[in-house]
């Protein structure tokens, strides 16, 4: 997953999910965010993730598919979906770097697979 996002199709959003938001061009890890659990219902969780196991918080933001089943960090993990409509990517370019923004050309909100565990649900 990304690093940023972005939910900015307020309308949008509330004509699909029946839930209102405030428009948000710079989501970053550690913030509230709009999710669908596993019955696909609305909810607001704080993006990061940690397993209960950790003495001290390690705020994952990012797990690979491929390795998901095999990491011990995401074993008791339930499924969701990240509701956005962007996100950025980062290119350097020689000194520093610069972000895009990636969309859908109707800006229609799209998902990202989320992971979370039921102890830390806000």
């Amino acid at each position: 997953m990304c690093g940023r996002f972005t939910l900015s199709s307020d309308k949008k959003v509330e004509e699909k999910f029946g839930i209102e938001i405030k428009p948000s061009f710079n989501i970053a890890p550690s913030t509230n965010v709009l999710v669908l659990d596993k019955n696909l219902k609305p909810a607001k969780m704080k993006w990061n993730y940690s397993p209960t196991w950790a003495n001290q918080p390690l705020n994952i933001i990012n797990a690979r598919s491929e390795t998901l089943y095999e990491k011990p960090s995401f074993k008791n993990t339930e499924r969701c979906i990240f509701v956005a409509d962007g996100y950025y990517e980062w290119v350097r370019n020689s000194e520093a770097k610069q972000p895009y923004h990636i969309s859908l050309h109707s800006h229609r909100p799209f998902a990202f697979a989320g992971l979370w565990e039921t102890w830390s649900e806000e």
